[in-house]
């Protein structure tokens, strides 16, 4: 069936609580899913201080409490103000695609919605000029997409891959784009590289970080999988 382990099926035969084996073939290095409750640590105001990964042991942190985002109905929250989580360091190098369901609730100049940790340059998903406008970088600018319309959840796919880079909302055609060859040496969520600026005002449902480029069979499978278990 080409589906992990689980149970229930959809009117589709897509079985909503399994996972494409695909994301077990050793490539996926961070996976963090809203709907796995016994993964996120939060406290008694829902603040949310660890969010595990589902494969692997690169974990999302932020033990600091004015940093930490919101447990939420519909996924975590992040402020735009001052709120991050981040991995610990680990060696990422591109090519790294990025798969998200996320909403970005307002545009902010800069926002950095995804990070990489080796430098303020490396493997930003980014909100660029005029609302609602989003780019990829690493360090080069490149694949503006004007699809994350705000305030609504959206499927975004980020590929890191050199000249080869591409940015897609949704099932919409890729925007496309060489975005340098820097490495993210691990993941933030919702600021910018080393430095505590350019945070996003976002909530994420979902997260999946894979080291390699995907073929467009893979990609299809990922993106039906997260389309179909969270309503999109």
């Amino acid at each position: 069936s080409g589906f992990g382990f689980g149970f229930g099926f959809s009117p589709l035969g897509a079985l909503l609580n399994q996972y494409p084996a695909v994301l077990d073939d050793g490539n996926t290095v961070g996976w963090y899913d809203y709907t796995k409750s016994d993964t996120i640590t939060k406290d008694g105001s829902n603040f949310v201080s660890a969010w595990n990964s589902r494969i692997g042991s690169n974990h999302l942190e932020q033990p600091i409490g004015t940093n930490q985002p919101l447990h939420t109905a519909n996924g975590v929250k992040f402020d735009g103000i001052d709120n991050f989580m981040s991995t610990a360091n680990f060696t990422l190098n591109q090519p790294v695609n990025v798969y998200m369901v996320v909403k970005q609730v307002t545009w902010t100049a800069n926002g950095n919605i995804f990070s990489g940790k080796s430098d303020n340059g490396a493997t930003s998903i980014r909100n660029n000029l005029v609302t609602p406008n989003i780019i990829i970088l690493s360090p080069n600018n490149g694949a503006e997409n004007t699809g994350l319309t705000l305030n609504v959840f959206h499927f975004l796919q980020a590929l890191f891959n050199t000249s080869s880079s591409k940015l897609r909302i949704d099932n919409n055609v890729a925007t496309t784009g060489n975005i340098g060859t820097k490495n993210a040496g691990g993941i933030n969520v919702a600021k910018m590289g080393v430095s505590n600026l350019y945070f996003a005002d976002i909530e994420l449902k979902e997260l999946i970080v894979r080291k390699i480029a995907d073929t467009s069979g893979n990609e299809t499978i990922i993106y039906n999988y997260l389309k179909t278990k969270h309503g999109l």
